[in-house]
């Protein structure tokens, strides 16, 4: 038994047995303020459920609002042990033909309809890594279908960024990134859509070297005027976003006696209410949380066998009542109870010996996760009992063998690169409904129905985001090719697809708009 396999066990014999909470899929009868009448089974059963305003609400995999829950629509509500509503998935389409469904707790992945776009009423927004929710899909809409046959037309060109990998993050006002001058690592912010020189650059760390490329790894955060940016040796700072000025920093390797990994920290803070969450590793402090206006510890949570820092990047996954941060470490993903830290499971099914990089996708009640170096791709269900998570292995996929180049989950199916081909996977079951090697290996976006595919060689497609098959909308040669691989994560935000290539980050203008 793995190390990993054996921290759940032992924790799951310290845990009181999981009170399980339900889904109750069905149509909207009726609205009336925060309440909603739901009709479900063969039967025409009702029942009533106050939706509070805590209560998450999405749009097929999106987030929405309260006011796309219609009368008949389609929803799932899914509730507490106690029976409090904190969340409800509004499907789209209509009251016909809906599938009936009474509670079940064994149904641990939502039912979404596949194929489709998301229509969500939600101001766009890409102020961190993998934009909203960390899920990688981009809200922007009006976007083109079809790309002109030398690509779409180049919008501007930031230079002067330095060597790195960092992606880009927007507060709407400005462009945040990470590179590196002279012998530092320093975090940049831009005028949106200006052509010009930074609006201020501030230093980090010292500059961290590898064969592979040097410089920063991560990309910032913005939250609430303040930018969070993590060097590739574990130097974290928090600065102004508008005058650049340094409130404060800290190196997290040094300060919760962790190592550097081998090709550098690659994770970008994740930001949760007053908390900054990174991930040192090790024995003393697996993963932790900072109070985000001073860097003051809040907890640190020291997961069973001390896993080591990997490449990815956390999230927040909300199960039932239970708050949970998961990323993957050096030995598998794990998540801890956000409030606290305590850790709650771990699995290593889809862990390499050599370098775990992309961040796991919160598919629903399941995460999904994924590495290169020949292991692939896998689901862990979960199921939340008051102050515990029990974790299960559903299946592994090996065909998605994703090195570092990041994946997507759209309409109930994940999307990403292997060593050579972009594949679509059912999350239901782990089946490969296509694989397609026009591109190549790289890293995935998704926006307004359709893929983002960047090869790392330089290639970038349009790809129909659809489990029928691999439908090509669009493919031209990147502009401003360095003498390295495209690694950065393309970010599609305002109409605009970025994509960063060491010094230069290039724009081009995506939008159907005239």
């Amino acid at each position: 038994m793995t190390l990993l396999r054996s921290s759940v066990f032992l924790l799951a014999l310290l845990c009181a047995a999981p009170t399980w909470a339900g889904v109750l899929g069905g149509v909207v009868q009726s609205v009336r303020g925060r309440q909603i009448t739901v009709e479900y089974g063969n039967q025409g059963k009702v029942k009533v459920f106050h939706v509070p305003t805590r209560a998450k609400v999405l749009q097929d995999a999106l987030p929405g609002r309260f006011e796309s829950i219609q009368v008949g629509t389609a929803v799932s509500v899914y509730t507490t042990t106690s029976g409090q509503v904190y969340k409800v998935r509004v499907k789209s389409g209509d009251r016909a033909n809906p599938k009936p469904s009474t509670p079940d707790v064994s149904r641990v992945i939502p039912e979404i309809r596949p194929g489709g776009t998301e229509k969500v009423e939600s101001k766009e927004s890409w102020a961190q890594f993998r934009g909203p929710d960390r899920a990688n899909r981009s809200l922007a809409t009006g976007l083109l279908k079809e790309w002109p046959a030398d690509g779409p037309r180049v919008a501007q060109v930031y230079r002067g960024l330095g060597a790195g990998y960092s992606s880009a993050a927007f507060d709407g006002k400005r462009l945040f990134t990470m590179g590196t001058q002279g012998n530092d690592e320093v975090v940049i912010a831009f005028a949106m859509n200006e052509i010009s020189r930074p609006l201020w650059s501030i230093r980090t760390g010292t500059i961290f070297r590898d064969g592979t490329g040097d410089g920063p790894r991560g990309t910032p955060s913005v939250d609430d005027g303040f930018v969070y940016a993590l060097g590739a040796n574990g130097d974290l700072a928090c600065v102004a976003a508008e005058s650049g000025t340094v409130k404060w920093r800290k190196n997290v390797l040094q300060e919760f006696g962790a190592a550097n990994i081998t090709w550098g920290i690659s994770e970008s803070p994740l930001v949760d209410g007053n908390r900054v969450v990174v991930t040192p590793g090790g024995q003393a402090a697996t993963m932790v949380a900072l109070e985000k206006s001073s860097g003051r510890t809040l907890w640190r949570s020291i997961f069973p066998g001390g896993p080591g820092a990997a490449y990815a990047s956390a999230i927040v996954s909300q199960l039932g009542t239970v708050r949970q941060y998961v990323n993957f470490t050096s030995k598998g993903v794990i998540g801890v109870h956000a409030d606290t830290g305590t850790p709650l499971w771990g699995n290593d099914a889809t862990s390499n010996g050599t370098a775990n990089c992309p961040t796991p996708l919160d598919v629903g009640s399941a995460i999904f996760s994924a590495s290169g170096y020949g292991t692939g791709g896998g689901l862990v269900k979960l199921a939340a009992g008051r102050n515990n998570v029990q974790a299960q292995l559903a299946y592994k996929v090996r065909e998605l063998v994703n090195h570092h180049g990041g994946m997507v989950f759209v309409n109930g199916y994940v999307y990403g690169t292997n060593d050579n081909a972009l594949v679509c996977v059912d999350v239901k079951n782990g089946d490969v409904l296509w694989r397609d090697r026009s591109v190549g290996k790289g890293s995935v976006t998704y926006a307004d129905g359709h893929l983002y595919v960047v090869g790392e060689a330089g290639e970038i497609a349009l790809v129909e985001a659809s489990p029928d098959g691999y439908v090509e909308k669009g493919r031209f040669k990147h502009v401003n090719r360095s003498d390295k691989r495209l690694w950065a994560h393309p970010v599609v935000f305002q109409g605009r697809l970025y994509v960063r290539d060491q010094d230069t980050l290039t724009v081009y203008d995506v939008s159907a708009r005239d």
